[in-house]
């Protein structure tokens, strides 16, 4: 097939179907960007079918000399179906916000006829972004713009999740975006999962405690507003009655999350601490009555700490979907074998963009994506919700995700192949060879997830505040190491020409620049210190490169509030006696 432009391009499709009506606008707009204005000849036919060769939002595509007929067994698999074509022609949207597509621009394209299948491997492909509120509405819209291109289709989102950092970087607003969202997200067919920890808009410690303490839990012999005792039902039927008035007013959501508050603060009663599934059966309780409501909502049950990670002996509501954060111990796996007989189960995935997580520093992960889905898979998951917070900080996540998508649909895929055809996309065909070593360095080398302040100490809880004894000797060594591969990698960029780069590679190449010598800083101001000598580090300057390097929001780098935050205003790596107060986030 030969395609030539974009006027009067002969359309079939569903016009009572505001899913298919974008899926056919977003098909016109790109190839009018693509194209100059010529009519051109080409049939599109978007096509419901019943396949079993076509698996969840899966799709085919039939090319021949004059027509391009999309087939899928659900609509949200006709609209990937039109993103792949546009990929196919040259299109690409790794990188998030509209500017930063890859548009071709030419007169004409050849495609090669026959038949394209793409199946993913996994049904439901989540995101939850944090940040999201009325100020951020634009770039939030973006992000759902992006994840849709990049066939993810399972949004997780809070009602009203109040911030614990600075610049509400931890802030999700659903009620303040949802007039709006909730047209944007149900014409991509994105499924909604009102979730998070939003315990207190339906049990608000505020309202209820100075009339019913004793629906609180007790610490330490006292009744504390903190989380709710499970274990008294009066609580427990009152925390239903909430839900199923939400859940009446809200038939256009598709999960919902019956969480407890984020943290600690469990109640110690006899009752609650005798039976290690209080929560749970609270959870069953509730769910029953939401089934009598609405029999197609899923329940989402939080398998998250100590308190939760009980899997029940009774029989749970057959629309429940536990929700599991841990690979650790089998208890991933006893989930997964959990949910297959109820509504799925589920993996809350962090590291791909969870800045909290990663102290601030998340790294490129290509192989963890490989192996984190096929294990999930394997476990027999429903879905993975992947935590992507905040979502100014999107450069490298999406590099990161461009690797998950990659998992999602060819879950065998050579990741080498990948990254090449990565670096032709972020940089330009003329330097995606050099720009592939660079990457290969960089993630293979440079990045060291041995250093102690990411995962070797997290077992020990005093972690933050209890430095590691270190080896000075060893330090230096690995020290020399890490410099060598820094120059090698920054000779390679030196010997890039940027003159053969459009804009937006530009910018990526700075960006990846900018995130090398983030690596380098961070290793060297908060990885690598005498803690002997507190001066002996410099915090400061390691703060003042992160400003410099987000001051500029178009290279999605982490903003320096948020960073500052992390590192030193909260718990986390250095304790904030060792570092001076004006560098603690106000």
């Amino acid at each position: 097939m030969i395609i030539n432009g974009y006027k009067d391009i002969n359309v079939t499709y569903d016009k009572n179907s505001s899913l298919q009506c974008f899926a056919v606008s977003e098909f016109e707009t790109y190839l009018e960007k693509i194209f100059p204005e010529k009519e051109s000849d080409i049939s599109l036919i978007l096509n419901l079918c019943q396949s079993e060769d076509i698996l969840f939002d899966g799709f085919t595509i039939d090319i021949s000399d004059n027509s391009i007929c999309i087939n899928a067994v659900i609509e949200r698999g006709l609209l990937y179906g039109v993103y792949a074509v546009l990929e196919k022609i040259g299109c690409s949207f790794t990188m998030p916000i509209t500017q930063r597509e890859v548009i071709p621009q030419m007169n004409s394209i050849q495609i090669e006829n026959g038949l394209i299948k793409e199946n993913p491997c996994m049904e439901h492909r989540g995101i939850c972004f944090y940040s999201t509120y009325e100020k951020t509405k634009d770039l939030t819209l973006e992000m759902y713009d992006w994840m849709t291109k990049n066939r993810f289709n399972f949004l997780m989102t809070a009602l009203d999740r109040p911030d614990d950092t600075v610049d509400e970087y931890h802030t999700i607003k659903w009620l303040d975006l949802e007039d709006t969202m909730l047209i944007e997200i149900k014409k991509r067919g994105i499924i909604l999962d009102m979730s998070e920890h939003s315990t207190d808009y339906f049990f608000s410690r505020e309202l209820i405690f100075k009339e019913n303490p004793e629906w609180f839990a007790m610490i330490e012999g006292k009744r504390q507003p903190a989380q709710m005792c499970y274990a008294n039902q009066d609580a427990v039927n009152y925390y239903g009655d909430q839900y199923i008035k939400y859940v009446e007013k809200h038939p256009e959501i598709d999960m919902i999350g019956i969480w407890p508050l984020d943290g600690g603060g469990y109640c110690e009663c006899e009752r609650c601490t005798k039976d290690p599934l209080t929560f749970a059966k609270a959870i069953d309780t509730v769910a029953r009555r939401i089934k009598e409501i609405n029999p197609h909502l899923v329940i989402e049950q939080l398998a998250y700490t100590k308190e939760s990670f009980t899997i029940p002996n009774f029989e749970e509501c057959d629309n429940i979907a536990p929700l599991c954060c841990s690979r650790q111990d089998g208890t991933a796996y006893a989930w997964g074998q959990y949910g297959k007989n109820r509504a799925g189960a589920y993996y809350f995935e962090y590291n791909n963009a969870d800045n909290y997580r990663a102290s601030a520093n998340v790294m490129i992960n290509p192989s963890y994506n490989v192996e984190v889905v096929n294990m999930f898979v394997n476990y027999g998951y429903k879905g993975i919700v992947s935590l992507f917070l905040p979502i100014q900080s999107f450069f490298i996540p999406a590099i990161n995700y461009y690797y998950m998508r990659k998992a999602y649909w060819e879950i065998n895929y050579d990741k080498d192949i990948a990254t090449q055809e990565l670096c032709t996309t972020l940089y330009g065909e003329h330097n995606s060879s050099i720009m592939n070593k660079v990457h290969k360095l960089l993630t293979e080398k440079l990045q060291d997830p041995a250093l102690w302040s990411r995962f070797p100490f997290r077992s020990n809880k005093n972690w933050f505040s209890n430095h590691a004894t270190r080896n000075k000797c060893i330090d230096e060594k690995r020290h020399s190491v890490f410099i060598g591969i820094f120059t090698e990698i920054i000779e390679l960029m030196d010997s890039v020409n940027k003159d053969n780069m459009n804009k937006n590679e530009i910018i990526n190449f700075d960006s990846i620049l900018l995130y090398i010598h983030y690596q380098k800083n961070y290793y060297e101001s908060i990885d690598l210190y005498d803690y002997s000598v507190p001066e002996n580090y410099d915090i400061d300057g390691f703060f003042k490169y992160v400003e410099n390097s987000s001051a500029n929001p178009k290279h999605g780098f982490i903003p320096v509030a948020y960073a500052k935050w992390r590192i030193i205003g909260r718990d986390n790596i250095l304790v904030q006696s060792e570092v001076k107060n004006d560098f603690i986030a106000d």
